[in-house]
């Protein structure tokens, strides 16, 4: 659906190197990494405000590296919607439709209607955008773009400017509505948990460039780099020798033995994901290698979560549920037992 290849492009001093995407028709494609890593370039270039320096760019089939920008049939929606003040919720959606005269007036209403049925928007339309709340201002924007039936609909931080709780019932709702009508999306973004929620596929990029591209699962618990890991909150993420011994890596570490299923040698950098730790108050839990007691050293209360540091002979963070955390009765000092799988541990 939509495909580039060696695309270079430059601005200033910013740079996008080598670019090279292939999103397939029907798919939710997440762009994800941090502020000014060239995720909206990239939407940027796709849509044709920008221009490439070099390199090609194909969708549904055509090379679009000179087709105009009304010409790609793209549909955009922005960070804050950019809905029209002086039109109501009606007009805004009908803008585009009006615009290519498509299907006549009755074929229009039709449409109208049918996509505000899908966004659960149908008693809003006449309504004065004025008088809309931010998450209500945001499906009349990707009403607007989905009206016309694009090729493919570019996304950037579209949930950004809503609070965390509107965010996630818009997400669900869109991800919802997109399988339905297998519309293609290439999403950007700078969050992991909503590249998470939505994604097919993930990219993860930095500073101009794609560093990996897999499912939700491969990023998350495959990550190829340290920067992978680290952006997507491995925190527990060292570098040791390893040598293979009974089938298994074993990785020594500051003085310590940790294994791993991923057969390596040499030096390497390695990760254990902080749901993946195990804390117990015995070792009753302890299954495998990797099982180690030491003290805790630091609480942080993150709502649901507790994110516990503990001292093993190196630093390990987990990630318990607060039910569990309670249950154990956990502070600053106490001794414990830590293990985790040896397929928890991921050698880059």
């Amino acid at each position: 659906m939509i495909i580039m290849k060696h695309v270079i492009f430059h601005v200033g001093s910013f740079h996008l190197h080598e670019i090279n995407l292939h999103v397939r028709k029907g798919e939710y494609f997440v762009i994800v990494g941090p502020t000014g890593s060239g995720k909206s370039s990239v939407l940027n270039c796709i849509a044709g405000h920008y221009e490439i320096d070099s390199g090609d760019l194909w969708v549904d089939g055509k090379r679009s590296n000179s087709v105009a920008v009304e010409e790609r049939d793209i549909g955009y929606v922005f960070q804050d919607g950019l809905l029209f003040p002086h039109l109501n919720v009606h007009m805004n959606i009908a803008f585009g439709l009006k615009l290519r005269k498509n299907g006549g007036r009755d074929g229009v209403e039709n449409r109208i209607s049918n996509i505000c049925k899908l966004f659960g928007i149908s008693g809003l339309v006449e309504r004065s955008v004025y008088n809309l709340s931010g998450g209500e201002k945001q499906r009349i924007a990707l009403a607007r773009s989905m009206i016309c039936e694009p090729k493919a609909m570019l996304l950037d931080e579209p949930f950004s400017s809503v609070d965390r709780n509107t965010a996630e019932k818009l997400m669900i709702e869109f991800r919802r509505i997109q399988r339905q009508t297998q519309q293609t999306v290439v999403h950007v973004t700078h969050n992991q948990e909503e590249a998470m929620m939505l994604a097919d596929r993930i990219c993860v990029m930095n500073d101009g460039r794609f560093i990996q591209t897999g499912t939700p699962m491969e990023i998350l618990r495959r990550p190829n780099s340290e920067f992978v890991a680290d952006f997507f909150g491995a925190h527990n993420i060292f570098r040791g020798t390893t040598m293979i011994e009974g089938g298994l890596s074993r990785i020594e570490y500051d003085g310590n033995y940790i294994y791993s299923n991923e057969q390596r040698t040499g030096d390497v950098v390695f990760s254990v994901r902080p749901e993946e730790v195990v804390i117990s108050l015995n070792n009753t839990q302890a299954n495998g290698r990797n099982n180690y007691t030491g003290s805790v050293k630091q609480i942080v209360d993150r709502g649901i979560i507790i994110q516990i540091l503990v001292d093993i002979g190196f630093p390990v963070v987990n990630y318990s549920l607060r039910n569990s955390f309670l249950h154990m009765g956990l502070k600053v000092g106490d001794s414990v037992n830590v293990s985790f799988e040896e397929s928890a541990v991921h050698i880059m």
